[in-house]
């Protein structure tokens, strides 16, 4: 299932994408910002968003992450690495070109076709996954906005 923790779900609705799953406005609606997030990633497989508070809360909790990066990211990210050591479950997609989305949807929906392979548990949801859903189209270029986070589980 593909979820999305984004509030608001953003510019969702002008997708086609009624396959993602909105976990509706009362996420993290509360005084207490980011722990019904929090609550979620844990359940979750693996979570994939560009550079936002969610990267950095998934990478503080030790779970998967992928951040879809642009051309010059924060200095955090630092540059010329697919992975972070702050957050040694992230893994970092960068833009090659300044402004060009396509290669890093490309580049993660690659990997997300071979996510889990290796990981027998794993094996029975991908296949089931990768016929019902195309990660290509659910993570075009314009939902990478601030704030934008697809999950998987």
């Amino acid at each position: 299932r593909l979820i999305s923790l984004q509030q608001d779900d953003g510019d969702l609705s002008a997708k086609d994408v009624s396959w993602i799953e909105s976990l509706g406005p009362s996420l993290d609606a509360g005084p207490h910002a980011f722990l019904d997030t929090a609550a979620v990633m844990m359940s979750l497989d693996l979570i994939i968003t560009c550079d936002t508070a969610v990267a950095h809360l998934a990478g503080a909790l030790g779970r998967p992450v992928w951040v879809a990066l642009t051309f010059v990211p924060h200095f955090y990210w630092m540059m010329g690495r697919d992975d972070s050591p702050w957050y040694p479950t992230a893994r970092l997609f960068r833009q090659q070109t300044l402004g060009d989305w396509g290669p890093v949807i490309d580049s993660i929906a690659t990997a997300w076709e071979n996510f889990g392979d290796d990981n027998a548990d794993n094996h029975n949801f991908h296949q089931a996954t990768r016929k019902q859903t195309s990660l290509r189209a659910a993570i075009s270029p314009a939902p990478l906005q601030a704030g934008t986070a697809f999950t998987f589980y």
